[in-house]
């Protein structure tokens, strides 16, 4: 698994925004993600669509889009979610680059960035991490994710834990604790089949 910025290495990437006036926002989301020694903003570079630049969730959709430019328009992005009572760590994984971090605060916000992530255009796959105190809210956010037509598989978060071992990513970002533990559900193996609740579903 690499960083975005691994999988930039040596390049320098050129970019440009489709209008002017969202010229001062390519350059905030550059240096939002550091990758101010990475980016060069220039009138030949490729152009960042302008729904990605006016979202809400801009960081994470252009950090994804970007991934998927340098996986050639082949990638295959993961979401992993770890679901809280009051935080949701979040992680997309574009192949094996970890291109977007971030913690969540609301249901429908996870929702609404997922939903956006759909429109870069790559195959994409939910991955819900549950415990036994938030099993309804991760059922809950499941059947909601299906909704959306996005395949969607539950991940017990103790297994995720136990047997998914990743590397120190703190020398390149310092990530919080539902952010590994969104990481680790995205990285864990599944069956590849979407979600069939059962009331064995728990686990537990």
């Amino acid at each position: 698994m690499r960083s975005l910025e691994q999988a930039i290495g040596t390049r320098r990437i050129l970019l440009r925004a489709p209008d002017l006036r969202l010229l001062h926002l390519l350059f905030q989301t550059v240096r939002d993600l550091s990758l101010d020694s990475f980016v060069e903003v220039s009138d030949g570079g490729r152009e960042v669509p302008k729904e990605i630049l006016c979202s809400r969730y801009r960081v994470a959709l252009f950090a994804c889009w970007l991934a998927y430019q340098l996986e050639e328009k082949n990638g295959k992005i993961v979401i992993g979610i770890d679901v809280g009572a009051r935080n949701m760590g979040i992680v997309a994984l574009v192949n094996d680059v970890m291109a977007y971090t971030g913690i969540i605060r609301e249901a429908g916000k996870a929702l609404e960035l997922i939903s956006e992530l759909v429109k870069l255009g790559g195959d994409v796959q939910c991955k819900v991490g549950y415990t036994q105190a938030c099993y309804k809210l991760a059922r809950e956010m499941t059947d909601s994710i299906r909704m959306l037509g996005v395949p969607v598989n539950l991940v017990r978060e103790e297994e995720a834990r136990a047997n998914v071992v990743i590397g120190d990513f703190t020398r390149l970002r310092r990530l919080s604790r539902h952010e590994v533990d969104a990481l680790r559900i995205a990285l864990s193996p599944t069956s590849g089949q979407d979600m069939v609740w059962t009331d064995d579903a728990k686990g537990e």
